[in-house]
């Protein structure tokens, strides 16, 4: 299941930032024109190890590290020391392939998934560890948004195994029960973007058994008894568009297609392989999906580094409201400021520089990366050099 994709986009994202080099800094990472995914995972394993670092450093110290503006510097200094953090080649390369199969099982699985990261068989995981922990991943937000706030309408300080799996599974059921089949379809699209990157119009089918996997652990029996039929039937792949029109088909015939069915367990079908073992402790999961590509399939180091271009004016693919929100958050209410970057990056040649320009932003502006109105300023600024690629705001 997604061998080949998987295999495709390791050669890819090597080829795109270490090459044959012996060593790769994070910023390089940031700046390469690879699944911004993957770019989340690297900052977040990054940063997470050098909270870990100042925490040990600074315990039972008598300095004042919680003061106001030591805290202010103290961010700062972070997110130099993140981007100049320093991978080894084969530490880069397995950290690499940890994280691609950990989002990918993300993607297809974010129950199954979000379950054994989080738990790793441990019988509960406190609030804290939760927040950290979800860092890594980027869609299906919300995900996070719910479970959030449902601890804190709740006053929970952690969650016990069996209530996290019941609560996950409540979140995903209510959220997909809402849903008309264009936007059920529209959920998978990180699937295909993924697994089709550098391309982003969804144009590439994805293997049939990687979509019943999606469904199954949202255990949506009628779509699942569906994809298997198609499977019978040959279907190896699906376009995104072939899918939809299944889908409508499906709830057209069943008023509660969309519901989930919390009694179905999937047998042990063509289409269902058993789940693969949960992440170790501290550590990206690594899902037996590794064969390699024969030498004939495997993309050569030109095809890989190809990626069509066609650069437009930045500001005018700035809404008003994006316009606004951006200046107050990560310009800090300076138009003038932001009028500068954005003609700094119009006359840019790279994604790869512009990244870097974009970072040097945040650490001078004292932006969080990851708020909502910092990931859609780098998220235009990427479709300025790569205009097939859309996204909205991140929640």
């Amino acid at each position: 299941m997604l061998e080949k994709e998987t295999d495709r986009l390791l050669v890819l994202i090597e080829h795109r930032t270490i090459g044959k080099g012996d060593s790769i800094m994070v910023k390089e990472i940031l700046g390469a024109e690879i699944p911004s995914t993957i770019k989340v995972f690297f900052r977040t394993d990054v940063e997470r190890l050098l909270e870990s670092e100042l925490a040990r450093s600074q315990f039972d110290s008598r300095f004042d590290y919680k003061h106001r503006e030591v805290q202010n510097l103290q961010r700062q200094i972070n997110s130099i020391l993140v981007l100049n953090f320093v991978f080894a080649r084969q530490d880069y390369l397995q950290k690499v392939d940890d994280g691609v199969h950990l989002l990918l099982n993300y993607l297809l699985r974010p129950q199954w998934t979000i379950a054994n990261f989080l738990l790793n068989q441990k019988p509960s995981v406190t609030l804290g560890q939760a927040r950290e922990m979800l860092r890594y991943f980027g869609a299906y937000e919300y995900f996070k948004e719910i479970l959030f706030r449902y601890a804190q309408e709740k006053m929970l300080d952690s969650f016990t195994a069996p209530d996290l799996q019941k609560l996950l599974f409540r979140i995903d059921g209510e959220y997909i029960s809402r849903k008309d089949s264009l936007q059920l379809t529209h959920m998978l699209t990180p699937i295909y973007e993924f697994t089709a990157f550098p391309n982003f119009d969804c144009r590439k089918p994805v293997p049939t058994k990687a979509l019943v996997k999606f469904f199954e652990d949202k255990r949506l029996r009628s779509i699942c008894e569906m994809l298997d039929q198609k499977l019978t039937q040959g279907a190896a792949e699906l376009h995104i568009n072939e899918l939809q029109v299944d889908l409508e088909n499906v709830r057209r015939s069943s008023m509660s297609a969309f519901m989930p069915d919390e009694q179905y367990r999937p047998a042990s079908s063509p289409a269902a392989a058993q789940p693969e073992r949960g992440p170790k402790p501290g550590t990206a999961p690594s899902v037996g999906i590794r064969t390699a590509l024969p030498e004939e399939q495997r993309p050569t180091p030109a095809a890989a580094a190809e990626t069509p271009r066609r650069i437009r004016d930045l500001e005018g693919l700035f809404s008003e409201d994006d316009r606004k929100r951006v200046v107050r958050k990560v310009f800090h209410k300076d138009e003038g400021q932001f009028r500068s970057a954005v003609a700094s990056l119009n006359a840019m040649q790279s994604w790869k520089q512009a990244s870097v320009f974009i970072d040097e932003i945040f650490i001078a502006n004292g932006v969080d990366p990851y708020c909502a109105e910092a990931v859609r300023f780098s998220d235009l600024a990427y479709q300025h050099f790569f205009p097939a690629s859309t996204k909205g705001w991140s929640a």
